[in-house]
């Protein structure tokens, strides 16, 4: 991917959804994690090191980093659709519904597609 087609987060979300998906990172890796880090690898792609590291700098990433769009991607799909019995968690820790997180997910997907020279 060229450095031109990058784009910043600032361009896609505004300052609030960068601070939600920081409350979605926050919420399925830190703590009492949703995603449990022996997992994460499994249902996100990148390993548990790479996106602690995302976690802690959230919002000053990296874009262009194929580990930070699939970490974001895997932790959004994943609050989305795998914490079996977590939902009311996952609601209280980040202020989202299910289907609040689904269309961030999908905003995020068309942000930054999978495909996109990844």
């Amino acid at each position: 991917m060229t450095a031109s087609r990058i784009k910043t987060l600032e361009q896609k979300f505004t300052t609030a959804e960068m601070e939600v998906i920081g409350l979605c990172l926050d919420c399925a890796l830190n703590g009492d994690p949703v995603i449990p880090h022996k997992h994460f690898p499994t249902l996100a792609g990148p390993n548990i090191e790479d996106a602690m590291e995302i976690v802690r700098a959230w919002p000053k990433v990296d874009i262009g980093s194929h580990v930070t769009r699939t970490t974001v991607r895997g932790v959004l799909h994943n609050l989305w659709g795998y914490p079996h019995n977590k939902r009311e968690r996952v609601t209280q820790e980040t202020g989202l519904t299910n289907s609040e997180i689904k269309d961030l997910f999908d905003r995020w997907q068309s942000a930054f597609p999978a495909n996109d020279g990844e």
